[in-house]
C-alpha cells in the first residue's frame, strides 16, 4: 500500500459549518508540515471587518490541525450567533 505524503505547507481553505456559515481557516506554521495554529475568520466578509478566532496547536499533521479547526469553527460560529 502506497502512503501519501503531506505537503509541507497548505493554503487557507474554507470550511462550511453545519449551520451553513463559511469559515476561512488559515494555517500558521512553526516548521514545514507542522501547524502551530489556525486563524479562523468569516469567509464571505472582508478581512478587516471579520471577527477572528485562533485555534492553538501544535499538531503533527494537517489532518489533525484541520479536524481541531473544524470542531473549533463550529463552536465559534455558535458563539457568534448567540452573541448577535
Amino acid at each position: 500500500m502506497q502512503q501519501s505524503v503531506e505537503p509541507e505547507f497548505m493554503a487557507p481553505s474554507e470550511y462550511l459549518t453545519s449551520t451553513g456559515v463559511a469559515v476561512l481557516m488559515s494555517p500558521r506554521y512553526i516548521a514545514p508540515g507542522k501547524v502551530g495554529e489556525v486563524l479562523l475568520s468569516l469567509a464571505k466578509v472582508p478581512a478587516g471587518v471579520s471577527p477572528l478566532d485562533v485555534v492553538v496547536g501544535p499538531w503533527e499533521s494537517h489532518e489533525e490541525a484541520f479536524q481541531a479547526s473544524h470542531d473549533a469553527a463550529e463552536r465559534w460560529v455558535e458563539r457568534l450567533d448567540h452573541d448577535a
